[in-house]
């Protein structure tokens, strides 16, 4: 009979998978009006050098801490 060799690949390792992120995101789904989702396509949206997911967090954030809804990370 063949020897049998225990295989090395898959299943849990010590220190394998992607380390936990410091600032962690969680995924939400939104419906945007269509003149806001047209918006993110126009030349100034882009000339911004911002990915949507960036733009949206900073508007929210800003709106959230004027209306008092969010502490100031400070």
């Amino acid at each position: 009979m063949a020897e049998e060799t225990k295989n090395t690949h898959g299943g849990k390792r010590q220190g394998a998978g992607r380390k936990p992120s410091e600032n962690s995101k969680v995924q939400t789904a939104l419906k945007l009006d269509k003149d806001l989702s047209d918006a993110f396509k126009s030349e100034k949206f882009l000339s911004l050098n911002m990915n949507r997911g960036q733009y949206i967090n900073q508007a929210v954030r800003e709106k959230m801490l004027a209306d008092g809804c969010l502490c100031s990370k400070d």
